[in-house]
């Protein structure tokens, strides 16, 4: 994914953050838009179910683990290779974000609903904030 969005990505972003409330098939039809007419990928439940699962979230970002786990608590088991799969379709989208976090001294992949991170005014890409300079301590 880009760094930078343009108004369309950032009105998206916007748009998934806040679809907490939204219908699956709303959920559904949202990432179809955004994927476009052009698009091979096939959407359907499993994409709005994690997409639901990520905004019900707490942390703003979580690492496959993480989503898995909260997957199952919420009663939608889910194998790993849809898992991903999922994310990335997602992550096409732009419904989620993925940014890269230390985890024991290895780069770890972490996703989160996109916008929901900038909503607080900071990005916690590379442990500082990019659109205000303001180191992000851990």
């Amino acid at each position: 994914m880009p760094d930078t969005m343009d108004h369309t990505g950032a009105a998206s972003a916007r748009s998934f953050a806040a679809a907490g409330a939204a219908s699956t098939s709303e959920l559904i039809q949202e990432i179809r838009d955004q994927l476009g007419p052009t698009s091979a990928r096939r959407v359907g439940l499993t994409h709005a179910t994690l997409l639901h699962t990520l905004i019900d979230m707490e942390e703003d970002f979580a690492d496959v683990n993480a989503i898995y786990k909260a997957l199952l608590a919420n009663g939608h088991p889910m194998v790993m290779s849809k898992l991903y799969r999922a994310l990335k379709v997602l992550e096409e989208a732009r419904a989620i974000e993925r940014h890269w976090a230390p985890h024991e001294g290895r780069p770890r992949s972490v996703y989160g609903v996109a916008g929901r991170a900038r909503q607080s005014g900071h990005d916690h890409d590379a442990g500082v904030c990019r659109f205000c300079g303001v180191p992000l301590h851990g």
